[in-house]
């Protein structure tokens, strides 16, 4: 198992890493110069393949590093299922060539962004959260991070089900997929570029931009090292305190487009008009159609 600290995969998933690790890995963007030349030196790790930070003695979890890779989803699957990566630990690359979002969509990942998987823990506290942990986790881990984001200075909205908006633009998005009973969290964040409004489809909920962090900083290591340190932080504590009721009433405060009508694609052709009005018990959209609730468990919203 890999210790806390930050790790450069020197073979890479599928064996795309650069020949020279790490200096093929900073010549990709400068803002991956910066984060590697700053956690220098790097030396041989314990475990064989990977080379260890002597400089990363704040990271609270272990983060390994690969230069590109189809989607970070897939590595976090195969090193934990190889017994190297515990709960929250995690894979950023400097880019993938499959990335995606909401609905397999297509995932723009150009270097110098955030790309990162994380796995996520166990629930411990089934006397306080019982069987409504598997429902409410996209939404439990978008609000996570929108805190921690927002003590970063960058201060987001929850597009439900956990898309983050700022300033009516998307600067990021989050996935989860279970394999074997693991659930790994995937997140995308837009530190440096995102696509142009003309290259946005025009049924888009809203048009991309770049996260503003006036407070932080916007090289990728840097900032998923302090976003996993909080996160890791909030969620036990979230966890441990409040309940599912409770905890809804707190996402339902960082709801994005509250009391705004929106158009609903809901599976198949079915489109229609609604008011966002809240989240139910177990994390789904409450609209207001035309006078009638409705909860909306999986489709997408547009503002009207």
């Amino acid at each position: 198992m890999l210790p806390p600290g930050i790790f450069l995969w020197e073979q890479g998933c599928d064996g795309l890493a650069p020949a020279d690790v790490p200096g093929g890995l900073a010549a990709l963007h400068p803002n991956w110069a910066k984060d590697i030349t700053v956690l220098e030196p790097w030396i041989g790790s314990e475990t064989p393949g990977f080379l260890q930070s002597r400089s990363s003695e704040d990271s609270e979890t272990p983060i390994v590093v690969c230069c590109q890779c189809a989607s970070t989803m897939d590595p976090v699957f195969q090193l934990s299922g190889e017994g190297l990566l515990p709960e929250w630990g995690s894979v950023i690359a400097v880019s993938q060539t499959q990335g995606r979002g909401q609905l397999r969509r297509h995932w723009v990942s150009p270097p110098g962004n955030l790309y990162v998987s994380v796995v996520l823990p166990e629930c411990r506290r089934h006397d306080l959260w019982g069987d409504c942990m598997s429902a409410l986790q996209p939404l439990l881990a978008g609000y996570v991070f929108a805190v921690a984001l927002e003590q970063m200075g960058g201060a987001v909205k929850l597009k439900w089900p956990n898309d983050f908006l700022q300033g009516e633009r998307k600067v990021g998005g989050m996935l989860l997929e279970e394999r074997n009973g693991m659930v790994v969290l995937g997140m995308g964040l837009n530190l440096v570029a995102c696509p142009d409004d003309s290259e946005m489809r025009k049924d888009c909920a809203a048009k991309a931009g770049i996260l503003q962090l006036p407070n932080g900083p916007v090289s990728p290591l840097e900032v998923w090292k302090r976003l996993v340190n909080r996160g890791k932080n909030i969620y036990t504590a979230l966890i441990d305190a409040f309940s599912p009721s409770e905890f809804i009433s707190l996402a339902a405060e960082r709801l994005a487009w509250v009391g705004r009508m929106v158009q609903v694609h809901e599976g198949g052709d079915q489109v229609y008009q609604a008011r966002i009005t809240g989240l139910s018990a177990d994390g789904g959209l409450v609209l207001d159609r035309a006078g009638k609730r409705v909860t909306l468990y999986s489709g997408s919203i547009l503002p009207v």
